[in-house]
């Protein structure tokens, strides 16, 4: 099998969370967010790993933000 590599040269910190319904007049309770790292290498090898493969995912991170990468992508 070739061997992947992704660069993402602008990481992003993807913010996300859920709601149990929408509905007309009704105010929405969001969950707590979740923080995950993202951008497009980063995604790429996420999805290569739901698929069965490995790749090497390189990208540039720093400060608080770095921080955050290291423990949400592994």
């Amino acid at each position: 099998m070739a061997r992947i590599i992704t660069l993402t040269v602008n990481p992003a910190i993807d913010k996300s969370t859920t709601v149990a319904g929408i509905g007309p007049n009704t105010k929405l309770r969001c969950t707590q967010p979740t923080f995950d790292a993202g951008g497009g290498g980063i995604n790429v090898s996420r999805a290569i790993q739901k698929l069965g493969g490995t790749s090497l995912c390189s990208y540039f991170a720093g400060g608080q933000c770095g921080s955050i990468f290291e423990t949400t992508f592994r």
